[in-house]
């Protein structure tokens, strides 16, 4: 499953859904969701502790890919080795202005590239009643982006007559997302679900450069410009998640619970990966050509890189 993300004309980013950013809170409600857990009468439940080789399990992979003018995009399939406990994914994708164009006709470029994989790994429960789910990460990611940064050529830009406007601009960008979600369901009873946990991080970079003209009695132009490089981090019930980077390693670890559970019942945990790159470049009205590019990979499948599911406690 590929979540959805757009960047908009303007650069910045479009995000559908809710989120929830912990930091050093995320291991005081950790400890505070087994203070609860807690047999009331003072007993003490032995933790169930599942590791690699996991058995019976299942993968869902996905890939998606998207271009237009002169973009690239490639996704391998994403992998699931229960024998190791470790997931694979990878995307890239460039785009790049194409050298023939007339007008805005030819010259815009737009390249996405997704992986992903839902991973299904069957539960067993001592005891009925309520539970905390445990799941131990860590992941090694190599990533790279480069955005053009030159100059836009004249613009074809004239006097405009009375109550006329007309806009040239050139513009190329990169957003990347990394996402994981973990959640328990019982396979026996459908209308039952457990919290869900997730992690997610968003880069972006982008250039742009637009110029207005505009005539409402006096003819005006104005020019922006800008170069931008940020980030944003969303998780919940992930505590150490906060500490995540694009290149190198992150552990954390991901909480996830369910009151009512029948012990007769069969109960699976589902972790989906996603991997998500968006890169664009366009032009319009331009006098002269511009070798405007845009191009990003995240490596979580080569080299070393890949998540580990280091190990399942069932509290």
């Amino acid at each position: 499953m590929i979540e959805n993300a757009n960047i908009n004309r303007q650069g910045g980013p479009v995000r559908v859904g809710r989120s929830l950013t912990l930091g050093a809170l995320g291991f005081a409600s950790a400890v505070t969701l087994l203070m609860v857990l807690a047999p009331a009468s003072g007993a003490i439940a032995h933790p169930t502790v599942l590791a690699a080789p996991y058995k019976g399990t299942i993968k869902s992979p996905s890939v998606s890919t998207l271009v237009t003018g002169c973009a690239k995009a490639k996704a391998p399939p994403s992998t699931w080795t229960p024998a190791t406990g470790i997931i694979t994914a990878g995307s890239s994708a460039s785009s790049s202005i194409c050298p023939k164009s007339i007008g805005p006709a030819g010259g815009p470029s737009n390249g996405n590239a997704g992986a992903g994989v839902t991973v299904t790994i069957p539960l067993k429960i001592a005891r009925s009643g309520t539970h905390a789910v445990a799941t131990s990460f860590s992941l090694i990611l190599n990533t790279s982006q480069s955005v053009s940064s030159a100059p836009c050529p004249l613009k074809n830009l004239y006097p405009q007559p009375i109550n006329a406007v007309a806009q040239s601009y050139c513009e190329d960008g990169i957003g990347d997302i990394w996402s994981v979600t973990a959640q328990v369901f019982d396979l026996t009873n459908t209308s039952w679900s457990s919290i869900q946990s997730y992690g997610a991080s968003y880069g972006f970079s982008s250039y742009s450069n637009s110029t207005y003209c505009y005539n409402t009695g006096t003819p005006a132009c104005s020019n922006s410009s800008s170069s931008t490089s940020s980030g944003f981090l969303y998780s919940s019930q992930a505590p150490g998640f906060s500490k995540f980077v694009w290149n190198g390693g992150t552990s954390w670890t991901m909480w996830t619970n369910g009151t009512k559970m029948v012990k007769t019942d069969k109960f699976a945990l589902l972790i989906s990966v996603n991997v998500y790159i968006d890169t664009y470049a366009y032009k319009d009205n331009l006098l002269g050509a511009w070798s405007g590019a845009a191009a990003a990979r995240v490596n979580m499948s080569t080299l070393g890189n890949g998540l580990s599911v280091n190990s399942i406690t069932i509290h």
